[in-house]
């Protein structure tokens, strides 16, 4: 209930608590007779309590405070080494929540790198199936989409070529639902695109200038690409 306080040193401070709580290590301190508590029983006692759903919830209160929004996050990012909160956070629908907001404005760039870390243990440790279906909607199909597309345009740097493949990757995995809005958000024709500029001469603007190197994150993104037709021609009207 105190991450409801709006206050903004309140709630940073929570999530350095939560963060401290899970992963501090047993004090080198003795008291007599007293035990301190494990590691091991602290994480048991965050799961059983259930604090993963509710810190997923929590970002509902800090839309428009990127601060907080990203200890938040960091704070997540941290309990989703565990598959029981990986499953909470399924239950508090954490990929939806966490996709849609990639593109929150961020100078820092960690909001897109902690979030789309967090997307990759859910998809590690829970399941697949109920994920593409959280993230088969307009707006984390048109979220995922701004990502990609930034990334590849602008991103230069080795950190960012990695974050772009596994962007995609994710989107992959979404377009293998048929019920994922890939045609309507645009997503296919731009996947389309990137695939083919190199062979297929274009004069739209995203292209325009772009080029992939011999690194192997670009070699990669050409495969990841060419596998994303695969999965896009098995839709007849992506085909068309």
């Amino acid at each position: 209930y105190l991450i409801r306080v709006p206050c903004s040193q309140i709630r940073i401070q929570i999530c350095k608590c939560i963060i401290s709580f899970y992963h501090a290590e047993p004090s080198v301190k003795e008291f007599e007779g007293y035990q301190p508590t494990s590691a091991n029983y602290k994480k048991q006692i965050v799961e059983l309590g259930g604090l993963a759903e509710t810190v997923v919830s929590s970002l509902t209160l800090v839309e428009n405070q990127l601060s907080e929004k990203l200890w938040i996050i960091k704070a997540l990012q941290h309990l989703s080494i565990s598959e029981a909160n990986c499953k909470l956070m399924m239950k508090a629908e954490a990929p939806r929540i966490l996709c849609s907001h990639l593109n929150d404005v961020d100078p820092s760039g960690q909001l897109l790198f902690r979030s789309s870390e967090i997307l990759w243990n859910l998809l590690e440790k829970t399941s697949k199936e109920q994920i593409i279906e959280q993230l088969s909607n307009w707006e984390c199909v048109h979220a995922l989409k701004e990502a990609f597309t930034n990334l590849l345009i602008h991103g230069f740097r080795h950190y960012d070529r990695q974050l772009r493949n596994d962007i995609l990757v994710i989107a992959t995995l979404v377009a293998q639902n048929p019920g994922a809005p890939m045609i309507e958000t645009g997503f296919s024709k731009q996947l389309i695109l990137f695939a083919t500029f190199d062979e297929v001469k274009s004069h739209s603007p995203l292209v325009k200038g772009l080029k992939l190197t011999s690194c192997y994150e670009d070699f990669e993104l050409k495969k990841l690409l060419l596998n994303m037709l695969t999965v896009l021609a098995k839709d007849l009207c992506s085909v068309q």
